[in-house]
Protein backbone atom coordinates (compact mmCIF):
# COMPACT_ATOMS: atom_id res chain seq x y z
CA UNK A 1 0.00 0.00 0.00
CA UNK A 2 1.54 3.33 -1.11
CA UNK A 3 1.06 6.51 1.42
CA UNK A 4 0.80 9.82 0.39
CA UNK A 5 1.65 12.84 1.89
CA UNK A 6 -1.00 15.16 3.84
CA UNK A 7 -0.32 18.66 4.31
CA UNK A 8 -0.48 19.59 7.97
CA UNK A 9 -1.84 23.21 7.36
CA UNK A 10 -4.81 23.58 4.23
CA UNK A 11 -5.10 27.58 3.75
CA UNK A 12 -6.42 29.63 1.17
CA UNK A 13 -3.56 31.08 -2.08
CA UNK A 14 -4.13 34.95 -0.75
CA UNK A 15 -4.30 35.66 2.92
CA UNK A 16 -4.97 39.09 3.76
CA UNK A 17 -2.35 40.84 6.27
CA UNK A 18 -2.60 42.61 8.81
CA UNK A 19 -0.57 46.33 9.43
CA UNK A 20 1.76 46.26 12.26
CA UNK A 21 5.70 45.66 13.22
CA UNK A 22 5.45 42.47 11.77
CA UNK A 23 3.63 39.96 9.22
CA UNK A 24 0.33 38.70 10.32
CA UNK A 25 -1.49 36.43 7.52
CA UNK A 26 -5.58 35.45 8.51
CA UNK A 27 -5.44 32.05 7.43
CA UNK A 28 -9.04 31.61 8.39
CA UNK A 29 -11.31 34.03 9.79
CA UNK A 30 -13.90 32.70 12.72
CA UNK A 31 -16.74 33.86 10.23
CA UNK A 32 -15.32 30.88 7.92
CA UNK A 33 -16.04 28.45 10.70
CA UNK A 34 -19.49 29.47 12.40
CA UNK A 35 -16.64 30.84 15.29
CA UNK A 36 -15.47 27.78 16.44
CA UNK A 37 -11.92 28.36 14.74
CA UNK A 38 -9.59 31.11 13.67
CA UNK A 39 -5.63 31.04 12.66
CA UNK A 40 -3.41 33.50 11.62
CA UNK A 41 0.38 33.21 10.57
CA UNK A 42 2.74 35.39 12.10
CA UNK A 43 6.26 35.83 10.94
CA UNK A 44 8.49 37.69 13.81
CA UNK A 45 12.20 38.66 13.74
CA UNK A 46 14.54 37.29 16.83
CA UNK A 47 13.96 39.15 19.99
CA UNK A 48 10.47 41.03 19.13
CA UNK A 49 7.74 41.53 21.94
CA UNK A 50 4.74 41.51 21.41
CA UNK A 51 2.37 44.06 23.22
CA UNK A 52 0.73 42.69 26.15
CA UNK A 53 -2.75 41.51 25.50
CA UNK A 54 -5.87 39.14 26.29
CA UNK A 55 -7.34 36.71 23.95
CA UNK A 56 -11.22 35.64 25.25
CA UNK A 57 -10.60 31.59 23.73
CA UNK A 58 -8.15 29.30 23.70
CA UNK A 59 -4.86 30.15 21.86
CA UNK A 60 -2.40 27.12 20.04
CA UNK A 61 0.80 27.98 18.87
CA UNK A 62 2.35 26.05 15.88
CA UNK A 63 6.59 27.57 16.10
CA UNK A 64 7.72 26.11 12.40
CA UNK A 65 11.24 27.30 13.32
CA UNK A 66 13.32 29.55 16.63
CA UNK A 67 12.29 29.28 19.39
CA UNK A 68 8.72 31.41 21.49
CA UNK A 69 8.65 32.45 25.04
CA UNK A 70 5.17 33.08 26.51
CA UNK A 71 4.33 34.68 29.58
CA UNK A 72 0.42 34.05 30.90
CA UNK A 73 -0.87 35.51 33.60
CA UNK A 74 -4.34 34.91 35.05
CA UNK A 75 -5.87 37.80 36.42
CA UNK A 76 -6.41 37.59 40.19
CA UNK A 77 -9.95 39.74 39.40
CA UNK A 78 -11.76 41.14 36.61
CA UNK A 79 -9.77 44.37 35.48
CA UNK A 80 -6.08 43.40 36.99
CA UNK A 81 -3.88 44.34 34.20
CA UNK A 82 -0.20 42.74 33.26
CA UNK A 83 3.06 44.52 33.50
CA UNK A 84 6.00 43.04 31.09
CA UNK A 85 9.35 42.56 32.31
CA UNK A 86 11.70 44.90 31.63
Amino acid sequence: MQRTAVPIIVRPRACPTLPGSFEVKVTVRGEHTGGVLGSIEETLQPGALITPHTHANDVWVYVLSGTVGVLVVIPREVGDTVTPRP
